[in-house]
């Protein structure tokens, strides 16, 4: 049985590491960790080494060639308790029939977390790790420094499919529905921790950070403007986990969300998922999504009404 117990770190590939430190640092308000000389760089929100590692385009990939010159989502990492988890994770995929990228081993870049690296049934990398080396040193200060990462909430060909495996063999919950298009997954108190959207192609939707309240969602909106980042979508409240939202793109197209008061489900035994309808699940204060939200997320519901 795989128990993920959060959302651990990603790994994005961008067209200019330079730029997208600045961005992440001085908008998204999370600390640099360490430079590597092939251009790699890790940064962190939290004790661990690393949440986000930055490739260049041309960061060799040699388990995974068609990785290599792809901007956008590398992988995404899930937390499991210890490296005898990570071993039993690698055991239950491989009699799923899962593709098996590399594992169970300490991997071979900073913060060496020993984990299995594999693909899910849409060809999206996933990692289940244990152990990553904390890093131990000063924090800056910013104003839209955020709490955690929260979640990842993936592009999926056919959620109704997918999460199947999501559910069955990783060991996620489901939360929520929006009809049968998407579907909030959880794998601790959070009403979600990743999820699948049916969208083309497959891959990320947007990742969020959490922040204590609304008036840091308030202070992150500002921050972004005055850096010359306009948001996509929000201030707004969602039906699903009712978390206050703001979302903004970084330099290569992907999509950040800046969220608060996240639902927790506490009652595994009694909760129920609900589903939701669409006009009334996006943003409970207006109903609408914006069109420069969709355009950036890659998602066509067919009208601004979701």
């Amino acid at each position: 049985m795989i128990s993920p117990t959060r959302l651990s770190h990603y790994a994005l590939r961008v067209a200019d590491v330079e730029r997208s430190i600045s961005f992440y640092l001085n908008v998204v308000g999370i600390d640099l960790t360490e430079r590597l000389p092939n251009g790699t760089a890790y940064m962190r929100r939290g004790a661990d080494h690393h949440t986000l590692a930055l490739y260049p385009l041309d960061h060799p990939e040699p388990v995974d060639p068609e990785a290599t010159g792809r901007k956008g989502l590398d992988h995404v990492a899930f937390a499991v308790p210890d490296r005898s988890a990570v071993d039993e994770a690698a055991r239950v995929l491989k009699d799923a029939g899962a593709r098996i990228l590399g594992g169970p081993t300490e991997w071979d870049e900073p913060g060496s977390p020993y984990a299995v690296r594999f693909c899910d049934p849409e060809g999206t990398r996933i990692e289940l790790c244990a152990g990553m080396e904390e890093y131990i040193g000063p924090e800056i200060p910013h104003a839209a420094k955020p709490n955690k990462l929260g979640h990842l909430i993936l592009r999926s060909s056919n959620p109704g499919e997918g999460v199947k495996f999501f559910t069955d063999v990783l060991g996620f919950r489901i939360s929520d529905w929006i009809l049968d298009f998407f579907v909030f997954l959880r794998c601790n108190p959070d009403h979600h921790t990743t999820g699948l959207l049916q969208g083309d192609p497959p891959g990320m939707y947007h990742v969020g950070y959490e922040v204590a309240g609304i008036e840091t969602v308030k202070n992150a909106a500002d921050v972004a403007w005055k850096n010359g980042v306009r948001a996509l979508w929000g201030l707004g409240r969602h039906g699903p986990g009712h978390n206050l939202f703001m979302y903004y793109p970084d330099p290569d197209g992907n999509v950040i969300e800046i969220f608060a008061e996240l639902d927790q489900i506490h009652d595994e035994e009694n909760h129920r998922p609900r589903v939701w309808e669409p006009e009334e699940s996006a943003c409970v204060w207006t109903g609408l999504i914006t069109e420069p939200f969709l355009q950036a997320a890659h998602i066509d519901y067919g009208s601004e009404e979701a």
